[in-house]
């Protein structure tokens, strides 16, 4: 009697201290005792016997660790602990992993990735809608908050594939959230966009404004941020404005933040650099507050971006200086900050500062270094782990459908027998693509330079020049001038004109589009493009560091506004994409 009265004296004393601990926060340290040291007391509080007396069922352990979680972290942990005791005593393998989920989020730091482990080792072997996929998923999302996007890329995929194989939508949906961010890293917007939108249809059809009305936030946020960075401002503007009026009425701060930031952004794209400043001047003085340095390094970004454009050139410097500082901490920017760096760069080479442009040359290669490790792992990744698997889950599902239904009438076979031809043709179709493909890919290897036209060529084409309208001596002017563009490689420069090249050799835009018609026997553009992938195609071959670019990199290093008119450029000129070439190269290489 003493020795039930004794423990439930010491519990009292604990509640108390622990009380205290949390008057000004739920769960954080105060003064000397860190948040470690809080987690290990409520990992380790005591099951008293007025509790472990009652025999409370599972079931009843988990309604009370559930209404005690919002109201009193330790309250929770108490009945957790419980959980898991009584798990344990049955030796049921399945209530310990809940137990220890349910103690694991109640939990900050490594300690709850630990228990992650431990419910992984319990159930990895047995197929269950809640384990182990959602240890995997939490487990991803810790090393997302850390920036270790390959540790968590790997702990989506395997939760993908056991919420998919034992059907668990709820997971499946988070998992898409993740999956799409991690794509959108990437350079993958469309892709991105299609997971946001699926996530935002299913969001709608299961009421998730009202009943989870952070996620419905986030998505909107994700689905905006793809959408501006495809610039198809007006649908970014228009799922951004209801992102900011759901924010308002839901009065969440950091999402209206989130939203606000991106408002600033598409205002950037628009041209509008005075909303854009204020807008994303507000949201970086929330994100300094929170100390969120991810959508800090964005921020700093754009203002160093829309200063530096309008000649404030120092203050655009410092912006820059402060991506760099979140960068040595967090070692991860998102890839469309990188020319950040650039601008450094060249900064203070204009102003004669080498010291500076080395410390900056030093520090983008390292930034390189860590997008090419990172993006092109995560890239290989998805495909192979993510996006492979769901076309296949796709295929089985079809063929498995037609096998429940045992369709083997006349008409079936003959479907079945169809399908298989095509299938066939697909195949052979797709063999002597590669074929194809792999010829043009040698042709470009060994393809010599066309040599430039002679002075005796021009002197035969006099005649050809009356035909066209213009004197022999104007034509003779712009073929020299072109000459000369070329050899000195201006074609790199992006947004060439007619007018502004027509200007540059002195001469009219109507001119220079007829000798380049005549005698390029091309328009204009397709000069320009044939002329960056003409260089692109040699560069590749002998710039390792260049074929680790990104495709949207390359296509910016050669004066193409946007990827697709390159890759479409490439394959007009080629015959093949730039990817399929690069991907060649590295091959012949290994």
């Amino acid at each position: 009697m003493i020795k039930r009265y004794t423990n439930y004296i010491a519990v009292c004393i604990i509640f108390f201290l622990l009380h205290q601990i949390s008057a000004q926060q739920d769960l954080i340290a105060v003064d000397s005792l860190d948040i470690k040291s809080y987690e290990q007391q409520l990992i380790q509080l005591p099951v008293p016997d007025s509790i472990s007396k009652k025999n409370y069922s599972f079931r009843d352990l988990y309604g009370l660790y559930y209404k005690s979680f919002a109201k009193k972290k330790e309250i929770a942990a108490l009945y957790a602990n419980t959980y898991i005791k009584k798990a344990k005593s049955n030796k049921d393998s399945i209530n310990l992993a809940y137990g220890y989920y349910n103690l694991a989020y109640l939990l900050r730091s490594s300690l709850a990735n630990n228990y992650m482990d431990s419910i992984i080792s319990i159930t990895k072997d047995r197929d269950g809608k809640t384990f182990p996929s959602s240890a995997y998923f939490s487990k991803g999302s810790f090393f997302y908050k850390k920036r270790a996007f390959k540790k968590a890329l790997d702990n989506y995929i395997l939760a993908n594939e056991y919420a998919r194989k034992n059907y668990n939508p709820d997971l499946i949906f988070k998992i898409n959230h993740d999956i799409g961010l991690l794509k959108d890293r990437i350079g993958e917007y469309e892709e991105a966009l299609k997971l946001h939108k699926e996530n935002y249809d299913y969001l709608k059809n299961n009421n998730g404004k009202e009943t989870r009305n952070r996620e419905y936030l986030n998505n909107l946020f994700s689905i905006t941020t793809s959408f501006y960075r495809l610039r198809e401002l007006d649908s970014a503007t228009y799922y951004n404005n209801i992102g900011i009026n759901e924010a308002l009425i839901s009065k969440n701060e950091e999402l209206h933040n989130y939203f606000l930031i991106n408002k600033g952004i598409i205002n950037y794209f628009k041209d509008n650099n005075e909303e854009a400043i204020e807008n994303i001047a507000k949201s970086v003085a929330y994100f300094e507050k929170t100390n969120n340095k991810p959508n800090l390094a964005v921020g700093y970004y754009y203002l160093g971006k829309i200063n530096y454009k309008a000649e404030n050139k120092e203050k655009g410097v410092l912006y820059f200086k402060k991506l760099d500082t979140i960068f040595q901490q967090q070692k991860d920017i998102l890839p469309e900050t990188r020319d950040g760096y650039e601008v450094l760069i060249d900064h203070y080479k204009s102003n004669d500062n080498p010291k500076q442009q080395l410390v900056y040359i030093e520090k983008l290669i390292k930034v390189d270094s860590v997008l090419n490790s990172n993006y092109r792992y995560l890239q290989k990744k998805i495909t192979q782990n993510y996006d492979t698997p769901l076309l296949i889950q796709e295929k089985d599902k079809i063929i498995g459908s037609l096998e429940n239904e045992q369709v083997m009438s006349r008409f079936g076979i003959i479907g079945l027998t169809i399908i298989s031809i095509i299938t066939g043709v697909f195949l052979f179709l797709n063999y002597t693509k590669k074929k194809k493909y792999q010829k043009r890919f040698e042709s470009l290897l060994t393809k010599k330079e066309v040599p430039k036209e002679t002075s005796i060529v021009k002197e035969s084409k006099k005649k050809e020049a009356e035909d066209i309208g213009i004197s022999e001596t104007i034509v003779q002017h712009i073929l020299a001038s072109l000459d000369d563009f070329e050899g000195k490689k201006e074609y790199l420069t992006p947004n060439i004109t007619t007018a502004g090249l027509a200007k540059q050799f002195d001469t009219n835009a109507k001119y220079l589009s007829k000798v380049i018609n005549f005698y390029k026997q091309k328009s204009f553009i397709a000069y320009i493009n044939d002329l960056r992938v003409d260089y692109v195609v040699e560069k590749l071959q002998t710039d390792q560091k260049l074929r680790n670019y990104t495709i949207k990199a390359i296509a910016r290093e050669i004066g193409f506004n946007t990827t697709e008119a390159f890759s479409k450029s490439f394959l007009k000129k080629t015959g093949i994409y730039p990817s399929y070439f690069i991907k060649q190269l590295e091959k012949k290489k290994v």
